[in-house]
């Protein structure tokens, strides 16, 4: 994970056997969360500095104000690292006190599941929707349609304008936990 080598490198912190590294995960951070985290950066590290890697798909308003009395008022030798899958949502005062690291495409072996999706038929598409459906899982989910993305790309973004413009559609509302996961990814099954 980039997180990783951002805190290895750029922070100078040895990662294994760190207690003083936590990542964790959420599909939604909420304030109650938030406050938790505000708890435990607030405690001492074992060490010179502490590291709280969030990893979410998204951040709720509420939450996000939490943050942003959190970053605003630090815990001495306290660094955050947000993974998340866009900016588009978090409040401008978040952002601004965040360093933007840019966006990391799928990783290179989920490419030919997207050509092979690409290339078969919409019933064969169904068919290989099921593993994700069934588990209901997002990140599966998402790292398709990243793959997805990529590749229509590479192919030409004036003769896919309007698959690509159905990517974009169904990755706003995937970052919605509310949202039906089965119809989303069986919109871009039909139409791509």
């Amino acid at each position: 994970m980039w997180a990783h080598r951002y805190v290895q490198e750029e922070l100078g912190l040895q990662l294994h056997g760190n207690p003083d590294i936590e990542t964790i995960e959420y599909e939604r951070l909420t304030i109650d969360d938030t406050r938790q985290l505000a708890t435990r950066a607030n405690q001492s590290p074992f060490g010179n500095a502490q590291v709280f890697i969030l990893v979410c798909e998204s951040i709720l308003l509420e939450a996000q104000n939490a943050l942003l009395k959190l970053f605003e008022e630090p815990p001495l030798n306290t660094y955050f690292v947000i993974v998340i899958p866009t900016r588009k949502g978090l409040l401008p005062t978040i952002q601004s006190r965040l360093s933007y690291r840019g966006r990391i495409t799928s990783a290179p072996t989920e490419i030919p599941i997207a050509e092979k999706f690409l290339q078969a038929t919409i019933a064969n598409r169904l068919a290989m929707l099921q593993p994700i459906l069934k588990d209901k899982d997002r990140s599966q989910a998402r790292a398709l349609v990243d793959a997805l993305e990529a590749t229509l790309h590479k192919k030409g973004v004036t003769l896919h304008a309007q698959a690509l413009a159905e990517i974009y559609f169904v990755r706003t509302y995937l970052r919605d936990t509310s949202s039906s996961l089965k119809m989303l990814l069986e919109h871009l099954a039909v139409v791509l």
